[in-house]
């Protein structure tokens, strides 16, 4: 799945994408948020730490046809306008990495750095490192903090919150736009607003 160069326009990627989007959608429909001994912020977190990865991957290494500004999903614009990916500057509790506005593909890096570097032990700790953790409201987490602190320069540091429902939107989201160039190699009038259920029956 990882392997970009054995499909030009990245659909090998893209199919992980839509079939990570679909998990979420069938387990959120037998266990919603709410309902009591539901796992959906781990499952959320692993497809979201995988989205993660293989976004920051396409963002660098664009060398395919991928619609990385499209009508829909526009990755490169600021959180403070208008974006799919339900990203805000609410959600940002601390930065000194620069603007306070980024773009989307930039906080999105930093959560793929807080989950894929965690070292993070004390996250109440003005000096806690990369690493994402719960924070616990009560009985059931409603929370998670994701911290990305620069290895260069340990001033640098920004921290994420991200509610459950806000996990679920971005993980939902990231699936969708990844999904694009599966969704069109099946379906060209795809307009990335929902799921195709008829191509996910030529998933292998």
């Amino acid at each position: 799945m990882g392997q970009y160069w054995r499909e030009s326009q990245g659909f090998i990627q893209s199919d992980l994408a839509f079939r990570l989007g679909k998990i979420i959608l069938q387990y959120d429909a037998v266990y919603p948020i709410s309902s009591v001994g539901s796992y959906n912020s781990s499952l959320y977190l692993s497809a979201l730490q995988t989205l993660l990865t293989t976004c920051n991957e396409l963002i660098h290494n664009n060398d395919f046809e991928f619609p990385l500004r499209d009508s829909y999903f526009n990755i490169l614009t600021p959180i403070t306008q208008s974006n799919q990916f339900g990203l805000h500057q609410g959600m940002i509790i601390e930065n000194t990495f620069g603007s306070n506005r980024p773009k989307c593909s930039v906080l999105l890096n930093h959560l793929r750095n807080a989950m894929s570097h965690p070292t993070i032990t004390d996250h109440e700790s003005k000096d806690a490192g990369s690493g994402y953790t719960s924070l616990n409201e009560g009985e059931v987490i409603t929370k998670y903090l994701f911290v990305n602190r620069s290895a260069q320069n340990t001033h640098q540091v920004i921290k994420i919150v991200l509610t459950v429902n806000e996990l679920r939107s971005l993980t939902i989201a990231l699936s969708k736009f990844l999904a694009q160039p599966f969704q069109q190699r099946w379906n060209n009038s795809w307009n990335g607003e929902t799921f195709d259920t008829n191509i996910f029956d030529h998933a292998a």
